[in-house]
């Protein structure tokens, strides 16, 4: 389903499959409920689990994302994660950190805000999709990747910071 899976990558998945003997589509289903079992995990293990800096209009930015086929269970841990992220941003001395909580079951994105600075990039990237609510969310429709989806926004954005 990710933009990033490529044609040649579903028939190497389904010649390895054939080969392992599996069951695609319930070996990918395992494999995604295992994804949403998150108690086990902290608040900075969650944000520091897919995560990557990038250097964005001239500051150095955290960009998370965990994927999930249950976004209630870390949307639950939100005031930890945000915490996490602080210390994150404080400790490796970044300018930010975003959070995307991505529900792949119904494809879309849920931007959790650590700052209002991250806020205000994350609005005018993803301009037209609403603005970060009270609670510090922004849901983003048919947002998976961050390659493809999420890092080309911000990277623009923050270019007309400048």
């Amino acid at each position: 389903r990710s933009p990033t899976t490529t044609k040649i990558d579903k028939v190497y998945a389904s010649e390895l499959a054939k080969l392992a003997g599996l069951d695609l589509n319930h070996h990918a289903n395992g494999m995604m409920e295992a994804k949403a079992q998150i108690d086990h995990l902290t608040p900075a293990e969650l944000v520091m689990m897919d995560t990557k800096v990038f250097p964005l209009g001239g500051k150095k930015i955290r960009v998370s994302v965990l994927e999930t086929t249950a976004p209630k269970a870390p949307l639950a841990k939100q005031a930890a994660l945000v915490e996490a992220m602080k210390k994150i941003v404080a400790d490796e001395k970044l300018d930010d950190c975003l959070l995307f909580v991505v529900d792949i079951i119904k494809e879309e994105a849920i931007f959790v805000s650590m700052s209002p600075t991250a806020s205000k990039l994350v609005e005018k990237a993803f301009a037209g999709k609403s603005t970060v609510k009270e609670d510090g969310t922004l849901v983003l429709p048919g947002v998976l990747s961050r390659k493809k989806q999420i890092i080309p926004p911000l990277e623009r954005a923050a270019k007309d910071e400048l």
